[in-house]
């Protein structure tokens, strides 16, 4: 049974492991969680809990983009287009501290 095994391996390649392909927003999120737990990297105006508010905020609006969930209410699908706009607002004015 050996001798199969080898000869297998032998006409058979072996089958690589294929990676996911990581989408920009898993890399943003990535990119985020880190900055969360960097004590010193975050900018002068703001504090270390506002900028993890503002962390928070942005790592939202990437996870709702990601999944791109639905809602039927028409009033918490006007507070998500609200809550949105201000995270990637914010995500553009803090872009250069990510």
């Amino acid at each position: 049974m050996k001798i199969f095994k080898k000869i297998k391996s032998l006409i058979l390649p072996k089958q690589k492991v294929k990676k996911k392909p990581i989408s920009m927003c898993d890399l943003i999120i990535e990119r985020i969680d880190d900055k969360k737990k960097d004590s010193k990297g975050f900018p002068e105006e703001l504090t270390k809990k506002e900028w993890v508010a503002v962390l928070n905020e942005i790592s939202f609006a990437f996870k709702v983009k990601k999944t791109n969930s639905l809602l039927k209410s028409p009033a918490r699908i006007n507070q998500r287009k609200n809550k949105l706009k201000k995270s990637f607002q914010l995500f553009e004015k803090y872009l250069h501290k990510l």
